[in-house]
């Protein structure tokens, strides 16, 4: 009898461990017919929102994926293919090393020095038509000189390592592009690879536009803005089912950065431009991200300034500090652009700053200072190139 109890209560265990592995999704029962039919289904949606998406957007959605483990973009200056911005080239080159395979493996200082060998590439362009006839060039190399799996998807060119086998290949490519498919703006798309927790925005009751900032240099005479804006918190509100596109600059021939859900909270940041016939505002998202979006598209409870003089006064600071830069002041001007973070590409010119500062120091003979900032700039243009190069003069007797 107590045989049979056991027996039953067996059978009961792997019945209920069966029935929960079940329920646990299993990413590599999604084959590649399955990935074709979702972009089929969502093929006006990757037109409108997967054409020609920014280097900071690609970026993103690599480093949500767990199987990617190092990112890093060519510059003009450090583009293996020599091809980016060039006619018909490619608007961004992102390479990423993966944990499939050893990046160690390929030779290489870096990790676009290591080229898609070391994991994979995206390469960006302006149109469709683009992406699918440098695909189309790929395949051309197919058995000779092996150039790996590639896929288009948008603009875009998804391309993984010849040195991984076909299913490790599959297996990447798939990956990277339900993580795209996923960026889509509808509510159920595709299963998510990695389950995300939705957080509650509490926007702060006091924000200020504009950081006090007590410089420790000597002081320069600026024009502050005439007023201080209080940034304001809206909704979003495409008068639509898809949501509203976050793009990197006030035009709709600005890259995107990001898709919105509606109903979403975001920051009105306090930035106005009126171009291609509409007016736009700066906001940042719930998960930090800065972009620019059609005031229609927003609900605000506070107002937000419909003027330019704050933008004008903004202006004003940032050709300030790229004088200062010119005039070699590197120091004083940083700490501008840091006070107008929001502007422009301030936040870019902020890196340019120390870098520009760490050539300084390179070209007087200071290496070791010049090795540290390169260092600390990490992936920004060719500073891996040049910590490299500072010291291993160091090294010289």
């Amino acid at each position: 009898m107590k045989r049979v109890i056991y027996c039953l209560i067996l059978l009961l265990f792997i019945i209920l461990f069966a029935s929960a592995e079940t329920l646990i999704p299993d990413f590599t029962s999604v084959s590649l017919q399955s990935v074709d039919d979702m972009i089929a289904e969502k093929n006006t949606l990757i037109d409108n929102y997967l054409i020609n998406p920014s280097e900071q957007f690609v970026i993103n959605v690599l480093s949500e994926l767990d199987v990617i483990t190092e990112i890093q973009a060519a510059t003009e200056d450090h583009d293996p293919n020599g091809n980016l911005h060039k006619q018909g080239g490619y608007t961004s080159a992102i390479y990423f090393t993966t944990t499939y395979l050893n990046p160690s493996s390929v030779f290489g200082y870096s990790i676009v020095d290591k080229g898609t060998e070391a994991g994979g590439q995206i390469e960006v362009y302006e149109t469709a038509e683009s992406a699918k006839k440098r695909d189309s060039y790929l395949s051309s190399f197919s058995g000779f000189l092996n150039p790996g799996s590639h896929r288009v998807l948008g603009s875009m060119v998804i391309r993984t390592s010849s040195k991984l086998t076909a299913s490790k290949q599959s297996e990447l490519e798939k990956k990277i592009i339900i993580q795209f498919l996923n960026t889509l703006p509808a509510a159920t798309l595709v299963p998510s690879i990695t389950p995300t927790i939705t957080q509650t925005f509490t926007p702060s009751v006091t924000p200020t536009l504009i950081p006090t900032i007590t410089p420790s240099c000597t002081p320069i005479l600026t024009t502050e803005p005439d007023k201080t804006l209080t940034p304001a918190y809206g909704i979003v509100d495409s008068h639509g089912d898809t949501g509203i596109i976050v793009r990197e600059k006030p035009s709709i021939k600005s890259s995107i950065i990001r898709t919105i859900f509606n109903n979403s909270s975001i920051e009105v940041t306090g930035h106005i431009a009126f171009t291609d016939g509409e007016y736009w505002i700066s906001i940042r998202t719930e998960q930090g991200w800065n972009g620019w979006v059609k005031r229609n598209d927003v609900i605000l409870p506070t107002p937000v300034p419909e003027t330019d003089e704050i933008n004008d006064a903004y202006q004003k600071l940032y050709d300030q500090a790229v004088e200062l830069m010119q005039a070699e002041k590197y120091d004083t001007a940083k700490m501008i652009f840091e006070k107008i973070s929001d502007f422009a590409d301030s936040s870019e010119m902020i890196r340019e700053c120390d870098y520009q500062q760490a050539l300084s120091l390179e070209k007087g003979g200071s290496f070791l200072d010049a090795m540290v900032a390169f260092t600390l700039l990490g992936d920004y243009k060719d500073s891996n190139d040049h910590a490299l190069q500072n010291a291993l003069k160091l090294q010289q007797p």
